[in-house]
């Protein structure tokens, strides 16, 4: 109920118990892909720290 009152009007009742159900039937799957996504995210964000790879996309943005 807490999710249907957050997005009252964006989602019926229904779709919300079936997003729901969906995920618990696929939880392992969908969690794993979420975990691989912030790994990824965070690898993305370590290179984009980097001042070496820093210097290199500014390079191309130049040239550009």
């Amino acid at each position: 109920e807490e999710i249907f009152f957050q997005h009252y009007g964006d989602l019926s009742l229904a779709q919300i118990h079936a997003a729901l159900a969906y995920y618990y039937d696929h939880q392992g799957e969908l969690d794993a892909e979420i975990e691989r996504r912030r790994r990824e995210g965070d690898e993305l964000a370590r290179e984009a720290s980097d001042p070496i790879f820093r210097q290199k996309l500014l390079a191309l943005k130049k040239q550009r």
